[in-house]
Order: structure tokens, then sequence, then C-alpha cells
């Protein structure tokens, strides 16, 4: 009784499709999705005479797809809503941005010695490894990115808080202990004050921990609140400030720093210097006129 029942509904279908109309009426536009639509309505008409035992199960398969494309209403409303939900997915990524994400990968990071620098000419097979002026990479340290940061933040490590103090210093008072502030190695500046370097480095790594109290403790100090004039003696003894001899010129870093301070506390002092430092006719309320 199905089996009829199917029967029945592919001949409806096809019937009701174009491609079962005669042949002066269709035109030659759709003429190949009819000749497709007929020869599967065709297909599906002689699956459905068939005997249910005789049926594959790739047959079944098809026969019950069509089933749910085009009878069961149920089917095609789920459908229906999985489309419409496919499409706002689609316009929500497009009105989006991709966020690129990196991954380790599985296998470990490997180069090589190339002969005479050419990409080409690879010879031994290098792993990776920390330079043997500085600490020692532990051997439970995961080797990538990962173990790299904890290294870095070794207590013994003698680079990062003296980079990260120089750099510091240098927004401070304009250029750092050490001048060359990107390169710390033996093509680099000596430091000028190579104990106060060290003083910072152990001050920040060991107490204030956070950069806002490495910077509270640069500008509290007497080398950044003496006067900045230059005198005479002072230019021919100490020309480009290394000795410190006189406050920066142009320290805008912390300056900014306590306006926008001002700004976020709501400081009424402040606030009183920037009315007070408008036109009186600006500062009464008084028309344009008045204010051109």
């Amino acid at each position: 009784m199905c089996r009829l029942k199917i029967e029945r509904q592919v001949r409806q279908a096809a019937r009701r499709s174009p491609a079962a109309r005669p042949a002066h009426v269709r035109s030659q536009v759709g003429e190949s999705a009819d000749v497709a639509s007929l020869a599967q309505g065709s297909r599906l008409a002689a699956l459905a005479a068939k005997p249910a035992a005789e049926l594959a199960d790739a047959e079944r398969q098809e026969l019950f797809d069509w089933w749910l494309s085009a009878v069961d209403t149920q089917s095609m409303e789920l459908v229906n809503q999985a489309n419409a939900l496919q499409r706002e997915l689609d316009d929500i990524k497009a009105r989006g941005s991709i966020a690129h994400v990196m991954q380790e990968r599985s296998s470990e990071a490997e180069a090589h010695i190339l002969f005479r620098g050419a990409y080409d000419q690879r010879r031994d097979r290098v792993t990776p490894m920390t330079p043997g002026s500085l600490p020692a990479f532990p051997e439970d340290f995961p080797r990538n990115r990962l173990g790299l940061a904890q290294w870095l933040l070794l207590p013994d490590h003698p680079l990062t808080a003296r980079v990260t103090v120089n750099r510091c210093w240098q927004e401070v008072f304009g250029q750092g202990l050490v001048r060359t502030s990107g390169d710390f190695g033996v093509t680099g500046e000596l430091p000028s004050h190579p104990e106060l370097l060290d003083w910072l480095a152990v001050e920040f790594r060991d107490r204030a921990g956070t950069s806002s109290r490495l910077y509270k403790l640069m500008v509290m100090s007497a080398a950044y609140r003496q006067s900045a004039r230059a005198t005479g003696v002072k230019l021919e003894l100490d020309p480009q400030n290394r000795l410190l001899s006189r406050g920066p010129r142009f320290a805008w870093m912390p300056r900014w720093f306590a306006i926008a301070l001002s700004f976020t506390s709501g400081c009424e002092p402040h606030r009183q210097a920037r009315r007070q430092a408008l036109p009186t006719a600006w500062r009464l309320g008084g028309d344009r006129d008045e204010r051109q």
C-alpha cells in the first residue's frame, strides 16, 4: 500500500513538472533542466514500481531523500529553517572580521646552518637553544614560545629587567642609561651608570613589580626633580647630560600621565586652571560676537 502511494505521488510530481508537458509547449530556455527533471521523475517512478524486497539500500535511500524533500512537510519546514539560520550565520560572518590564532606545531622547530648564507645549501641541523653566556635553559621548560617566556622571566636573567627599566628611563629622561636601548650586545653602548641600572633592575624585579611604581620612583627622584637650566660649566663638562647634571628638558611622558590622571580623577584645580586660561568672555558665557 505504501509503495502504491509513493508511486502515485511520483507520477503526480512528474506530471506537475514542466518536463512532463509536450515538447511544443516547453521553451528552449530551460530545456536542460526539464530533461533532468523528467529523467529524475522517470527513475523515481521506476524505483517505486519495483517490489520493496528487490530495492537496494542506495535505491531505498534515494526514494527516502525524495520523500523528505518533496512530500514530507515537516522535513521541508525544518530544512527551510536550517537554511535561514545558515544564511543568518553567513551574514554575521560577512559583517565580522577574521582573527588569526597561532597554534604550536606538533613537531619540533628545526633550522640548518647555511653554507655561505645560501638558503639552498643546508649543512648541520641545529635545535632551539639559548646563548651560553646567559642562564641555562631549564630542562623542565617546554621548548616553545611558552618556555622561552618563562626563561626570560627567570629571577637570575640579566637582561629582562635591565632592558625594561632602561626603556622606562628613556621615556622619562629622554635617553636611556644605555643609549642604544634596542641593542644591549657587544655592538651597543655601555651604560653611563651601571650601578644605577643594576639597582633599578633589582628594584623593579623584587619590589616595584609594575611599571607604574617604577615611573613613580623615577619622577620622585632628585635627578628628575632638579632644574633643567643649563649653565656654561654644565654644558662644558656634560654637554649631552649623560652625567645627569641637570633635569630633562623633554620629559613629556610623565606630564602627559599627570594630565590624563587629572582628567580621569576629576581634579578641580586642573579644571579651574583650564577655565582661567580661557578668555574672559568665554568664561563669563558671552555671545559669539564678544568672543571674536
